[in-house]
């Protein structure tokens, strides 16, 4: 699985391999690209999440 990382000036891919993490900055929005069956555990805040129209 890739984690895409919408920043200011570009997108940026993390990959995630084996048991991978990473910390995802508030206020930044992500998207997921999952290449082979994965498992995806992720925490957000409930107060303040939004969600981005597709």
């Amino acid at each position: 699985m890739d984690v895409i990382l919408c920043e200011p000036d570009a997108e940026r891919v993390v990959p995630l391999r084996r048991r991978g993490g990473c910390i995802v900055p508030r206020g930044t929005w992500r998207q997921q690209l999952v290449r082979e069956p994965s498992e995806f555990i992720f925490i957000t805040p409930g107060r303040g999440t939004q969600v981005r129209p597709a």
